[in-house]
């Protein structure tokens, strides 16, 4: 579980730096913190 969480958290870190130039600024730091989130969840 803990492995499957990290993948899933690295690929939104993927996803999020491909898309990180056609973001705005509050969806940029809402789904930055979002990523922090679900490694902060996987490791609990």
């Amino acid at each position: 579980i803990l492995l499957n969480s990290f993948i899933q958290g690295s690929n939104g870190l993927i996803l999020y730096l491909s898309l990180q130039d056609k973001l705005s600024k509050c969806e940029h730091m809402w789904l930055f913190l979002n990523i922090i989130l679900v490694f902060l969840l996987s490791f609990i």
